[in-house]
């Protein structure tokens, strides 16, 4: 499952969601009793 994040107005927070997003993403967390990974984006691309 994708979660997309809308862009903030601020180009360094971002950078910032973007990198926590990345970390978060590494940890490949899968929602319970399914087999969906959870993945975060910025963006729409």
């Amino acid at each position: 499952m994708t979660v997309r994040l809308y862009h903030s107005a601020n180009v360094a927070n971002d950078w910032l969601i973007a990198k926590i997003c990345e970390k978060l993403n590494e940890t490949e967390m899968v929602i319970s009793r399914t087999n969906l990974r959870l993945v975060l984006k910025l963006g729409s691309a």
